[in-house]
């Protein structure tokens, strides 16, 4: 049976200590008692990771130190949890180079109406190559295990943890098509199609189609003079992608294939799609030059991946590190993998594709309460199985601790969360 979060504080006493917090980013002060002499803060600005033990004096001074001017705070929501509260505020920085805007998500535990722990997340403009170095020379207090690569790290070569979809099976692509579909696929396909401004009668591939959202929208559009090819290196999607009903008139094909060997003729596709798959490539430059190789002279290719990794999925992973397995806390890392368009722009150039672009929007996500979407998103994703095999204690406190998180996040009986997308495209 879930478990559900009980309050320990009411409305009244989570918004007052909110108050109070956020007076520590605006003010750079602190009320005496406000935090326990030896609280325990675990932050992740923008481009800097540090934790420490110590006083609200403590805090303040550090968030000082690294302010580079005023600083506004605009309160999104504090709302009480069964440790404390949580809290969401967005940040503005007048700087002599301009302003600096993040949105920071702090989670509180409280005891005896002191503050004891201060766990901060920041989504906002920073270089992962630098905070990755900060991450490394910040002094840890409590450092978190951090999954280790299993395969080569060169440049575009996935480290894959052993929750693939190479061997996805069971009811996830069953799942992946009831809970995936509807809640995140179809939300994020809008600005793909739009982007490859699909002509009756094109010939189109979707590489790593999954259960083929993608490929039976774009059927939409090249209308019955048009064929769709759909694409995906588990069978499982493959075969509930056959078993879903088409657009009636449509040519659509169904193929097993690793993308980076795809068994089609050259010179054969008008437009290539790719709807959140490359990121899990484990060979992307390999997967980018077969669509290069498939499309016909001047033909488009039109991609999109996750953008920065928002507080939400930050969070979901951190219970996943912390209660089940730093491996699979991996897989969720990459999901967002690829957030950088220049970095996605830079890969399709080296595989040989012309007038790239690549643009960033959001999409906004209405998810089904926390722990329900929790157990859908984990069952359809390869980490099912190896949650499943967890202890049933360790699957409880990673629930509790998700559960307990993302209250902030519920609007309605509703998780939101607004997910930056990349689209890029290019020209053979």
């Amino acid at each position: 049976m879930p478990v559900q979060p009980l309050n320990t504080i009411d409305q009244e006493t989570a918004d007052r200590l909110s108050a109070e917090f956020h007076r520590c980013f605006s003010h750079f002060e602190a009320r005496d008692d406000l935090f326990a002499p030896d609280t325990f803060f675990d932050l992740l600005p923008p481009m800097w990771r540090f934790q420490f033990e110590g006083s609200g004096e403590a805090f303040t001074t550090q968030l000082r130190s690294i302010a580079e001017g005023p600083v506004e705070i605009e309160v999104v929501r504090t709302v009480p949890t069964m440790s404390g509260f949580v809290t969401e505020h967005v940040e503005t920085q007048h700087t002599p180079d301009g302003v600096i805007t993040a949105r920071r998500l702090h989670q509180c535990e409280v005891r005896n109406g002191q503050i004891h722990e201060v766990t901060t997340y920041c989504n906002g403009g920073w270089d992962d190559e630098l905070r990755t170095r900060h991450a490394a020379e910040a002094p840890m207090v409590r450092p978190r295990p951090t999954p280790s690569p299993s395969r080569s790290s060169r440049e575009g070569v996935l480290p894959m943890s052993s929750a693939s979809y190479r061997n996805f099976t069971g009811t996830g692509a069953q799942n992946y098509q009831r809970y995936f579909v509807p809640a995140i696929a179809m939300p994020v396909s809008a600005d793909l199609l739009r982007a490859a401004d699909l002509g009756a009668g094109e010939r189109v591939l979707d590489v790593a189609c999954g259960t083929g959202v993608i490929a039976r929208l774009a059927a939409e559009q090249v209308g019955p003079t048009g064929s769709v090819m759909g694409v995906d290196v588990a069978p499982d999607m493959i075969d509930v992608a056959k078993s879903t009903p088409a657009p009636v008139g449509s040519h659509i094909e169904w193929h097993v294939s690793d993308a980076a060997s795809l068994p089609l003729l050259d010179d054969s596709y008008d437009v290539v799609m790719c709807q959140m798959g490359l990121m899990f490539m484990e060979d992307r430059p390999a997967a980018l030059a077969e669509m290069h190789r498939v499309l016909v002279p001047d033909g488009q290719v039109v991609v999109n991946t996750p953008g920065t990794i928002q507080p939400a999925f930050e969070l979901m992973e951190q219970a996943i590190i912390e209660h089940i397995s730093p491996e699979l806390g991996g897989f969720v890392r990459a999901v967002f993998s690829m957030h950088d368009p220049n970095a996605l722009t830079t890969l399709l150039q080296d595989a040989g594709f012309r007038d790239v672009s690549a643009t960033v929007s959001t999409a906004t996500f209405q998810l089904p309460a926390p722990v329900e979407f929790l157990w859908q998103y984990i069952n359809l994703t390869p980490m099912g199985p190896f949650v499943a095999e967890a202890p049933e204690e360790a699957k409880l406190a990673m629930e509790q601790q998700v559960v307990d998180r993302w209250q902030t996040f519920v609007v309605n009986g509703k998780t939101l969360v607004d997910q930056p997308m990349v689209v890029a495209s290019g020209r053979r």
